[in-house]
């Protein structure tokens, strides 16, 4: 069933890092947040955390 997933673990992952050349763009955050309706706490603390972030 999971057979077609890709074999990840630290190990690889802390290589690739490692390997990695020179970024050449900041690091991407992507927020979200779970209402849509106005006044929702998780909306604000979304949007606070975004400006926070850039």
């Amino acid at each position: 069933m999971f057979n077609n997933l890709p074999k990840h673990s630290v190990a690889s992952i802390t290589e690739k890092l490692k390997s990695a050349t020179t970024q050449t763009h900041a690091p991407r955050v992507l927020v979200l947040y779970g209402s849509l309706r106005e006044g929702f706490y998780s909306k604000k603390l979304a949007l606070e955390s975004a400006k926070i972030l850039t």
